[in-house]
């Protein structure tokens, strides 16, 4: 299987992947797909978690 990276993606899911290493711990909800594309809406719901004694800073693939 080829290896694909962030550059190969469309704009609407580099930017999805990109919130999620953002994020590192949490979940995110309320996502609309249009024609196989996440759509980030007013009504998306960004929920993050702390880790107490873990990393829980943006991960180091965000860079």
């Amino acid at each position: 299987m080829a290896q694909v990276n962030k550059a190969h993606l469309t704009p609407p899911k580099r930017r999805l992947i990109e919130l999620m290493q953002d994020i590192n711990f949490g979940r995110i909800t309320n996502i609309p797909v249009r024609d196989g594309e996440p759509e980030l809406t007013p009504d998306t719901v960004i929920e993050r978690e702390i880790k107490l004694g873990g990393q829980s800073g943006p991960r180091p693939e965000r860079d």
